[in-house]
């Protein structure tokens, strides 16, 4: 119940609280082995990366990985904070340890073919594109119902110059979470190289309907600036 409680504090913007909480419980293993731990653990140190305060979550996920060294999704946690402050050797370093516990983790897998799409958008050979979505496969592969990996797959064709394939992919991930804010703009991009614009504006208006209560102000400009370019491009005017 500490646990519950400490996550909901973590989600409301009570962090100092949350991580009292979580700090007296470390010494009980069998509320550190819990579910509800681990998830209280995930919502403190997303909620302190979004405050700004990447060094108390890196300090947090590693404390989470002392605790529970055994759980793939600790390992996950820290990497995702080393990937989300730019440190990307680190980042991967923490996800091949996520799947050397467990072989069969598709987020881990997953989120190395992160990494492996950033090095290829930093202009990477065409070995790291044929790794990056080996990796996104083998997610899927585990998971199809793994949104994310649908879309870097996606972003790995797009990057290759497929926008074909990326689409398909990026409308598979809005297909599994509705709520992939990333997918959207991603496939608006995709089809708006193919030319095909109508398409283009009825993903962004969705996602307008049905994220724009709680998206952040640059997303709603960044919609609105595609929206403006795309009609602009529909209509035959330069955007």
């Amino acid at each position: 119940m500490q646990a519950k409680i400490a996550a909901l504090l973590a989600r409301t913007g009570s962090l100092a609280r949350a991580q009292a909480i979580l700090q007296s419980l470390e010494s009980r293993r069998d509320v550190v082995a819990s579910e509800e731990f681990g998830e209280a653990m995930s919502a403190l140190g997303g909620a302190l990366l979004s405050s700004g305060d990447g060094g108390r979550a890196i300090e947090l996920y590693r404390r989470a990985t002392v605790l529970s060294p055994e759980k793939p999704g600790a390992w996950l946690n820290l990497g995702g904070a080393y990937f989300a402050l730019g440190d990307h050797a680190a980042a991967l370093e923490n996800f091949e340890r996520s799947v050397a516990i467990d072989e069969t983790f598709a987020p881990g897998w997953s989120n190395i073919g992160q990494v492996y799409l950033i090095r290829l958008t930093e202009g990477a050979d065409g070995a790291t594109a044929e790794k990056a979505r080996g990796y996104f496969d083998k997610a899927i592969g585990l998971d199809p119902g793994l949104a994310a990996a649908w879309n870097g797959r996606g972003s790995v064709s797009m990057t290759l110059g497929r926008a074909d394939q990326a689409v398909r992919d990026y409308e598979q991930a809005i297909r599994l979470d509705p709520g992939l804010l990333d997918a959207y703009i991603n496939v608006a991009i995709a089809l708006r190289e193919e030319g095909r614009y109508a398409e283009a504006l009825r993903h962004l208006q969705a996602c307008k309907e049905r994220l724009s209560p709680r998206l952040a102000a640059g997303d709603r400009d960044e919609i609105d600036r595609l929206l403006a370019e795309i009609k602009a491009l529909k209509d035959g005017r330069r955007p």
